[in-house]
C-alpha cells in the first residue's frame, strides 16, 4: 500500500495549448492510463458493494426474480443500485 501511495504523492501534470503550461500536483482520482488505475477502481467498488451487502440483507431493496434478490448490478464501468422508496 505504501508503494501506490508514493506513487500517487508524486504524481504531477500539465496542459498543452500552444506551449506546456507549468506543473501542478494531482490531488484526485486516479491516473488516466495507468494500468494499476482499474483495478483500484475495482477495489474500491468490491468494498463499497461488501458492505452494502451487509447493510442491505437486512432490508427489503431490490427486485425479487424467483427466490433471488437483485438489488445491484455491475458491468465495467455502469453500476445499477436497486432501492425501495420510503412509504
Amino acid at each position: 500500500m505504501q508503494l501506490l501511495s508514493n506513487i500517487y504523492e508524486s504524481s504531477t501534470s500539465t496542459i498543452q495549448l500552444e506551449q506546456e503550461g507549468e506543473r501542478f500536483p494531482i490531488k484526485r482520482e486516479v491516473r488516466q492510463g495507468d494500468t494499476i488505475s482499474p483495478k483500484l477502481f475495482i477495489s474500491c467498488l468490491q468494498h463499497v458493494f461488501q458492505n452494502l451487502n451487509a447493510k442491505w440483507s437486512t432490508q427489503d431493496y431490490g427486485i425479487k426474480i424467483g427466490n433471488k434478490t437483485i438489488n445491484k448490478l455491475r458491468f465495467a464501468d455502469d453500476i445499477v443500485l436497486v432501492a425501495k422508496f420510503p412509504s
